[in-house]
Order: structure tokens, then C-alpha cells, then sequence
């Protein structure tokens, strides 16, 4: 095993930005100095231009010597970053050995690290060749997905989670790692998941058919193992519409979600479609298609068309990356974020900023304003 050289520019390996609050880290495996370097890129516009010395910074973190000395644990090639939130990176990796993908928390600020692996022996190493895994982490919480491109639309796979809690949160990571195990969540090809950030322990779900015709929404609540909140959605799209991908993004002030699909018809015309909508209500806010050249179709696992916000959230651009050609990186269009900013729309924002989806039922507040903000279900 030899060190590989740092790159000069930001080099993309398959992890969505979604999962890694939207920032660029690519790692580095010293095996001489036997640590991590970590780089990050940083935006100088709201474009997708992510090169040079100038936007970046480094960090650099010690690993165990059973890394690089035991046949167990030694790492084989390059490790990906799967998730972030904060200081602290999930990493992927394999080994020569073990049959299963292994993993890795590194604290940055505090140089912590901590391996672990696999327990329900589900994310075989092979996997690691598609692409990462999907990471998404709130509150000391990791939910861990298969790539879209393994998952089938015709049989339900399992969403693993790791629980890193402690009484003791900021001493250290090491001591908070309890092992995986199977979530309660179900999980399909086309479905997007991620927490939601106004809701504390809130996941949304958001499954749409092959067809391209509808989509539902779920809400749950991780804590009590329930659905807080559903709604389904009917798209007037063509018959004979077919899916390549899904992706879902959230705004940076939480208050958006947009749905991102990738889909030919029957004359194979490949088109991308944007769904806007309120985060709290699920309330459709717009629509927006967009035409792409049918050459591209379908699409390669190594292919990510990725929906992401201006700094100010006033745009959406649509950037499609490929891990297997860098030179293709490249926005392909922008489009204004509708809002619907009307009176209902406003007080259920500042309400649920504020308090919890599941104790909307406890505040003292009128049955009419209740029915009129829409929380009569208690939804």
C-alpha cells in the first residue's frame, strides 16, 4: 500500500452532497506519516467551480497502526466520505480481508477516531466498487442506505443505523459507537430519504413509482417508531414515462424540499423534473421540467444529477457529476425556488420552528386556528 498523492482540485467520488451537508471533502490515506489527510474545497461563487490551492483547507488526523499493520484491519485503496455533520466525518472503506464494508468516525476537531463495522453483515465489499453508501446523520444518529443503483424497485432493503448517544456527547466519539443494527425503515430504488431540519428525529421519506406517476411522502418519527405525517402526490406526466434517478434536497433554511427526477419517455426523450415543496405542510409550491439530450440515458451508477441551493436559497441549480469522467462536471441550469408565502404558510413556519411535529396537539391554541393552519390530524 503506498500513499496517494493529493489532488489539486475537488474530485468527485460518488457520495451525494446531500448526505455531506453539501461540502466537498475528498481523503487522503498517508501511509508513512499513517494518518488521514482531509481536504476540503470551498465554493468562491454559487457555481459548480471547485478547484485550486486558494478554497481549500487541510486536516490531518493519526489512525490506529492496526490501519496499516493487521492483515484484519488494514485498509485497501482509498477510503470514501460517506457523511458529515459538523467536525465529524463517516468514512468507508474496505480491508483485505473482511467480506463486509467497514467504517470509520473521525473527529476532526478533536483527532478522534473511532473503527467499527458492519454487525448485521448487510453492505457487502463489492459494494464499495458501485459507489458509497448513503450517510445521513442527526443528533448522534447515522442511517446508512444502499447506492440507488443496487436498490430494485420490486423488493424492500434494509436502512442500518448507528447510535452514537452518550450522557457525554462532547468528550469524545470513541466512546459512543455501539455497533449497527436494522432500523425500522424500509427502503426502495426510488425512494430519497433524509432527516428532516426542522424536526428533530423527524426522517422524511419520499417514494415515487417507476412509472413516474406518483409519489408518497412519510413522515417518521424515529424516536417513537411511527408516521407523524403522510401525503400522496399524482403527477400529469405521459404514459410511458420510465425513471433513471431520484434525489431529494433540502433548502439551507429548511423551509423547501425539492424532489429531483431523471426520466425518458416513450420516444426516449430524457427530461429532468423538479418538485417544490413546503417542508411542514407538504404542499406542492411548483414545478419545473427540463430538457436533456436522450444520449446521456440511461443513466450509469457512477452518474449523480444533484439538486443544489444558492447561499441564499433564491436559486436551484442542477449539477451533474460523474465520478468515472471529472471533466464532465458541470451545471447544467438554474431555476428560481418558488414560495408560496402566504398567511397560513407564514404561522405554520414560525410554529414549527419552534416546537416539535408530534406536540402540535398539546399547544392551547383555538380548534379553528387549528383547522385553518391545517393541524386538526395533528400532523
Amino acid at each position: 500500500m503506498v500513499s496517494i498523492k493529493p489532488t489539486s482540485g475537488f474530485v468527485y467520488e460518488g457520495a451525494k452532497l446531500e448526505c455531506l451537508q453539501k461540502r466537498f471533502i475528498n481523503i487522503e490515506l498517508d501511509t508513512k506519516k499513517k494518518e488521514l489527510m482531509i481536504r476540503e474545497f470551498y465554493q468562491e461563487k454559487d457555481c459548480l467551480d471547485i478547484c485550486g490551492q486558494r478554497t481549500t483547507t487541510d486536516n490531518h488526523v493519526s489512525l490506529p497502526d492496526s490501519i496499516f499493520t493487521d492483515k484484519k484491519d488494514r485498509v485497501i485503496g482509498r477510503p470514501y466520505c460517506i457523511g458529515a455533520d459538523g467536525p465529524v466525518l463517516v468514512l468507508q472503506y474496505i480491508t483485505a480481508q473482511c467480506k463486509f464494508l467497514r467504517f470509520m468516525v473521525v473527529n476532526v476537531q478533536d483527532g478522534i477516531v473511532e473503527l467499527f463495522e458492519d454487525n448485521e453483515r448487510y453492505f457487502k465489499r463489492e459494494f464499495h466498487s458501485v459507489g458509497p453508501l448513503e450517510c445521513h446523520i442527526h443528533n448522534g444518529v447515522f442511517l446508512l442506505r444502499l447506492p440507488q443503483p443496487i436498490l430494485t424497485c420490486h423488493k424492500w432493503a434494509k436502512v442500518l443505523m448507528f447510535d452514537s448517544k452518550s450522557s457525554q456527547p462532547e468528550k469524545s466519539v470513541r466512546s459512543q459507537i455501539r455497533g449497527t443494527k436494522s432500523s425500522s425503515l424500509r427502503d426502495r430504488k426510488f425512494q430519497s430519504i433524509a432527516f428532516h431540519p426542522l424536526k428533530d428525529g423527524i426522517v422524511l421519506l419520499a417514494l415515487i413509482d417507476e412509472l413516474c406517476s406518483k409519489c408518497k411522502f412519510c413522515m417518521y418519527d424515529m424516536v417513537q417508531n411511527k408516521n407523524v405525517h403522510q401525503a400522496d402526490h399524482i403527477y400529469q406526466t405521459h404514459m410511458g414515462f420510465f425513471l433513471h434517478q431520484s434525489n431529494m434536497s433540502f433548502s439551507r433554511d429548511g423551509d423547501v424540499v425539492v424532489l429531483c427526477y431523471v426520466m425518458t419517455d416513450s420516444d426516449q426523450s430524457g427530461y429532468i423534473y423538479l418538485y417544490f415543496y413546503d417542508s411542514s405542510t407538504l404542499v406542492q409550491t411548483g414545478t419545473y421540467v427540463h430538457g436533456i439530450q436522450s444520449q446521456i440515458l440511461p443513466v450509469k451508477p457512477s452518474e449523480l444529477y444533484t439538486p443544489v441551493y444558492s447561499r441564499c436559497d433564491s436559486q436551484l441549480q442542477v449539477w451533474y457529476m460523474d465520478k468515472e469522467n471529472q471533466a464532465k462536471r458541470k451545471n447544467l441550469f438554474s431555476v428560481k425556488v418558488p414560495r408560496n408565502n402566504t398567511l397560513k404558510l407564514c404561522c405554520r413556519s414560525t410554529i414549527n420552528k419552534y416546537t416539535d411535529i408530534c406536540d402540535i396537539h398539546k399547544l392551547p391554541l383555538p380548534s379553528k386556528l387549528k383547522k385553518y393552519l391545517q393541524y386538526e390530524q395533528g400532523e
